[in-house]
């Protein structure tokens, strides 16, 4: 039987918030939001500048939009408690050969329960 992305979310390549800090020091790898706040508050309530991150609607990835798959390739992928980034990147992986890493928590292992 063969298993659906979310069951093989194993593979996903999960990173910190300290590491993502760590990581983007260089610029890289391109932060993407995928929650419905403007991702300027996001970064805000991070202690990031505004502009470090980017929203993109998860809808648009799993609907395989070009220009939103273009986006997020080698990207942090961040939600509020991680279950969707996990799964985002993990489908990303499986349906599209495309590596994200997904930020383990979410915004909320970071700065506690926003709404």
């Amino acid at each position: 039987m063969r298993k659906s992305f979310v069951e093989d979310s194993d593979s996903v390549k999960e990173v910190t918030f300290d590491e993502v800090v760590a990581m983007s020091a260089g610029g890289r790898p391109r932060m993407v939001w995928l929650g419905r706040e403007p991702a300027d508050r996001i970064a805000g309530m991070l202690g990031l500048q505004a502009g470090s991150i980017i929203g993109i609607d998860a809808e648009r990835i799993l609907r395989g939009s070009a220009d939103a798959l273009g986006e997020v390739r080698g990207s942090v992928l961040m939600c509020y408690h991680g279950r969707t980034s996990k799964m985002v990147a993990s489908f990303l992986k499986k349906s599209h050969g495309i590596e994200a890493y997904s930020m383990k928590g979410g915004v909320t292992s970071v700065v506690g329960e926003i709404f």
